[in-house]
């Protein structure tokens, strides 16, 4: 139950923030952040099972981010992998509104997803369950594993606690502050327990909990925990993303173990005004 929060020129000195929280089983092997051999333009986490990711930005300064969408219903294994989303549009020739409209057009082809591109022009929001593509409007916006801005608990809390804090930070323009306090922002645990009738559930969640629900069973509510953690499956990545309205991209990661501790930490920073192949952004 991935969790992502967006200020859309909507925090002064900044084009735009993603702060964001990858939700995944402990067991699927993944790499942390870096730049990508094959595509050196990507940095980006990258799953191994599939060799897409979640959450990626190019040295240009584009951004993209995908979430599966939670479904009663198990989708068809052989769709395509949603993970391809993101890397083929901080790879492809087309700006965001062309991207967003081909992948919407090809949406049946691939498990169920929601996902937001971000380039120099627009912000857009496709979902395989949408009836159209979403021109994101400047603002503070949430998503997790449905349409964007769902009033679901963690989704309300993440984008009031993203007001707050581009209205604090916004005006002294420190980026290292308002980036150490998104990355506790997406430490943020409360939850609830709730009864969750019987169903069949997909993706991660069906292999957490076996796929089939035999009864009504009292657990904490997924839609309401920013930070998930449960015996196999929980946010195993939490990272921030800054465009600065001087071109400089800003970029943190904080990878998680099973309880929840310390993994690893990842820092980038690079001008996107002077992008070309060859450049070699600074790890910090």
């Amino acid at each position: 139950m991935c969790t992502a929060l967006i200020a859309y020129r909507s925090i002064a000195g900044f084009e735009w923030v993603v702060a964001h929280n990858r939700d995944e089983l402990y067991g699927r092997a993944a790499v942390p952040a870096e730049f990508w051999s094959d595509h050196p333009e990507i940095l980006a986490g990258r799953d191994l099972e599939s060799g897409g990711t979640w959450l990626g930005v190019s040295r240009s300064a584009r951004v993209g981010l995908v979430t599966n969408f939670r479904m009663e219903t198990a989708p068809p294994d052989q769709r395509l992998s949603r993970g391809s989303l993101v890397p083929d549009f901080l790879t492809g020739g087309h700006g965001c509104g062309t991207h967003g409209r081909r992948v919407h057009v090809r949406r049946e082809l691939f498990r169920p997803f929601s996902a937001v591109f971000v380039d120099a022009e627009c912000c857009l929001f496709v979902s395989s369950e949408s009836e159209d593509v979403q021109e994101v409007t400047p603002g503070f916006h949430g998503l997790s594993n449905h349409l964007i801005n769902t009033p679901w608990p963690k989704v309300t809390r993440g984008v009031a606690a993203l007001r707050s804090l581009g209205e604090r930070f916004g005006d002294s323009q420190d980026t290292d502050a308002l980036v150490e306090s998104l990355l506790q922002q997406l430490r943020d645990e409360r939850s609830s327990a709730v009864a969750v009738p019987p169903r069949q559930s997909c993706d991660a969640e069906a292999h957490q909990e076996g796929g089939t629900v035999a009864g009504p069973v009292v657990r904490p509510d997924p839609r309401e925990s920013i930070f998930v953690r449960t015996a196999d499956y929980g946010t195993r990545a939490s990272t921030v993303i800054c465009l600065g309205s001087n071109g400089v991209v800003r970029f943190a990661e904080q990878c998680w173990d099973a309880s929840g501790a310390h993994l690893s930490r990842r820092d980038f920073q690079w001008d996107s005004r002077i992008h070309s192949d060859s450049a070699n952004p600074c790890s910090l």
